[in-house]
């Protein structure tokens, strides 16, 4: 089982492709003050579960879906056993 549902390479992938930085982002998600020390903390994995909101606000900030975001741990734990 992985550490976090959510997908944290596909956060940074997408954030930077649109060349979006952590303020920026942050910013997006409605995060004041701290947004973009806890934006560098999402993508770093921390915290591993992370509230709905916070969730909820990432995908905001990324115009996509919170599907987009998750990990697929049913295929990651099929993929990884052998018959």
């Amino acid at each position: 089982m992985p550490d976090s549902i959510l997908n944290l390479k596909e956060i940074k992938r997408r954030r930077e492709a649109v060349g979006m930085t952590l303020q920026e982002a942050a910013d997006r998600a409605g995060w004041g003050t701290n947004g973009r020390q806890r934006w560098f903390q999402l993508e770093a994995g921390r915290p591993v579960d992370p509230q709905i909101s916070t969730v909820v606000a990432v995908a905001r900030a990324l115009n996509c879906q919170i599907e987009d975001l998750l990990l697929d741990v049913n295929r990651a734990s099929t993929g990884s056993r052998s018959r």
